[in-house]
């Protein structure tokens, strides 16, 4: 987990790796600033803490699966020394401040970086988030392949 070799894990636990928590407010600054509102969850450092850097996730809300992008850190670009979990959550838009959400760590991607500027770090998400969709989706193939070489090889 601290290695963010989340594959190794699931294979290790069986399931996900994940993060749970209340939804917090934040600095308000993804959806307003960088154009990629995010949901945020207190991370301790005494929790069992992943790797920091950005990882393909998954959102359970609602008895709903959600495909999303989240960055554990302490965004650097902002200069911030506190430990958050920030999630962006695709095609969601829906108040959940204080709601409870479960985080699937499926793949890291990438380290925390400082950028520049706002626009450098809205470009780079913008780049993960497509990066995660393509994950999202190749998982979403394998896991119906699975399944169907798993129905077709049984006998009647």
């Amino acid at each position: 987990v601290t290695e963010g070799r989340m594959s190794e894990v699931r294979n290790l636990l069986g399931r996900c790796y994940h993060i749970h928590g209340e939804v917090q407010r934040g600095k308000q600054r993804g959806g307003a600033e960088i154009g990629f509102p995010t949901a945020n969850l207190k991370l301790s450092e005494e929790d069992l803490c992943p790797k920091k850097g950005v990882y393909v996730t998954q959102v359970l809300y609602g008895g709903k699966m959600y495909g999303s992008v989240t960055n554990i850190g302490y965004n650097p670009t902002f200069g911030e020394n506190e430990l958050v979990v920030e999630t962006h959550i695709f095609d969601f838009n829906k108040d959940i401040y204080g709601q409870p959400i479960r985080l699937n760590l499926l793949r890291y991607l990438r380290g925390e970086m400082k950028f520049n500027s706002i626009e450098e770090l809205s470009a780079q998400i913008q780049k993960d988030v497509a990066t995660a969709k393509q994950v999202l989706a190749e998982a979403a193939k394998e896991r119906v392949l699975s399944c169907e070489e798993r129905f077709n090889s049984l006998t009647e």
